[in-house]
Order: structure tokens, then sequence, then C-alpha cells
């Protein structure tokens, strides 16, 4: 078989084909694509805290509640 043709294959990003721009162009994406990791990594922490909070306020409440139960037995 004879080799495929040297057709170049880009990716699209925001509307424009990668192949199309220039260094700087991909550099700027390239940092704004990690500033928005960065910015959704530390959302993302921020709600794992939230989430662990909730879960030790519903744990003491309902410890509490048992014993509350037990003692009205």
């Amino acid at each position: 078989m004879p080799p495929k043709g040297g057709k170049k294959k880009g990716v699209i990003i925001d509307g424009v084909d990668t192949t199309q721009m220039t260094r700087e162009q991909i550099e700027v994406l390239a940092l704004k694509i990690k500033e928005e990791n960065e910015r959704e990594r530390e959302e993302r922490n921020f709600f794992q805290l939230e989430r662990d909070k909730l879960r030790t306020f519903w744990e003491i409440t309902r410890t509490e509640l048992e014993e509350a139960r037990a003692q009205l037995r």
C-alpha cells in the first residue's frame, strides 16, 4: 500500500482550525486553557470541602437523634 497523503488534520478550537493558528495564538490559547483548568480544580476542591462539611453535619445530627431516642426509651 502506498503511504497516505501528507494532509494535516487540525483540531477546531473556538471555531478556528489549529492548523490556521500562529504559534502565538496557540500559546495564548494554551494559557487560557491552563487558567480555566486551574479555576475548575479550585472550584472542585471547594465543592468537595462543602460536601464533607455536610456529610459530617449529617452524621453528627444522626448520632444526636439516636441518643435522644435512646433517652426517651
